[in-house]
């Protein structure tokens, strides 16, 4: 893997601002990175999440502020950077008449690097070998993204930018590319994922960001969600003798329907699940706090400080 200086954070967001025209697209958005981190970007269309990777990535210029990557400008050091990036867009329409193959090759040769792992990634993702040959204004929009995925990773990058990487892709080759993000993540790479599948995100990302309005509103640990937030406990009994839950510290409500309690929870559960020990369980349902729901809290948090 190519190196480049040394930084505990990867990609730092310094009170960017981009404006076109008289829209404010982002507004003096700050945001870091970890180095070897999975980090999901989220937003609802037009919250900024395509300017700020268009600024991760070189492609255009902060009106003020500065990116950097592993310490280095985004804008002035795009060149070196785009030898340890790979970059998959939402969408891609350029050269259509050139086949697969020889887009791969000229991503290379702009990037200046080798293709280290390009015969690997391939098979990876089940891409038929014969269709590198045919022009790329024939491939389905799921081909097509998986040639995006090739040129990104064949070059073993250190940073990967994702932008809704897996939309197009069957399941099968999605769980494939899951497995490839952890693979990278383990050799160190740092990759910055914008989704709207929240179910995604949730299970491979280490933190979030959430953006309305081109400002970050909130930053997650994933792994910290389940003690902040409320969750649901469905625990069934043997019979109608069921334990007072209601006093126990975390629990929001209880309902009783038969031998069924409903509950919710916010944080540990160890005093729960103390508490009913004693008694037959016949059955037991917890859900995690889900990201969608937080996610949605957060906007409604918004709407309410606003209004």
């Amino acid at each position: 893997m190519n190196n480049l200086p040394d930084s505990n954070l990867a990609i730092e967001f310094n009170e960017i601002t981009k404006r076109f025209s008289k829209i404010n697209a982002l507004n003096e958005l700050s945001l870091a990175v970890k180095s070897g981190e999975i980090f999901g970007f989220l937003g609802p269309n037009g919250a900024g999440k395509t300017t700020a990777i268009r600024i991760i990535t070189g492609f255009i210029k902060p009106t003020m502020g500065t990116v950097l990557i592993n310490g280095l400008d985004s804008w002035l050091d795009k060149e070196y950077i785009s030898q340890t990036l790979g970059f998959v867009p939402d969408n891609s329409n350029t050269f259509s008449s050139r086949s697969g193959a020889q887009l791969l090759e000229f991503w290379t040769g702009l990037q200046k690097t080798e293709p280290f792992m390009r015969e690997e990634i391939i098979d990876r993702l089940d891409f038929p070998r014969d269709a590198l040959d045919r022009p790329v204004r024939t491939y389905s929009q799921g081909m097509m993204k998986k040639l995006n995925i090739i040129q990104a990773f064949q070059n073993d990058p250190r940073i990967l930018v994702l932008d809704e990487p897996t939309s197009s892709l069957d399941p099968l080759v999605q769980k494939n590319f899951f497995e490839m993000l952890m693979e990278f993540k383990e050799k160190g790479a740092t990759i910055f994922m914008s989704s709207h599948a929240l179910a995604e995100v949730e299970k491979i990302c280490d933190r979030i960001g959430i953006i309305r309005k081109g400002k970050i509103i909130a930053t997650e640990n994933m792994s910290s969600i389940s003690a902040k937030y409320e969750r649901r406990m469905e625990i069934t009994f043997a019979d109608d003798n069921t334990p007072d839950l209601s006093s126990i510290p975390n629990v929001i409500k209880v309902v009783k329907k038969g031998n069924t309690l409903y509950l919710r929870v916010i944080g540990p559960v160890s005093a729960i699940i103390d508490r009913f020990s004693s008694y037959q369980i016949q059955d037991l349902v917890f859900e995690r706090a889900r990201l969608d729901d937080i996610f949605l809290s957060y906007y409604d948090e918004e709407k309410d400080n606003n209004a």
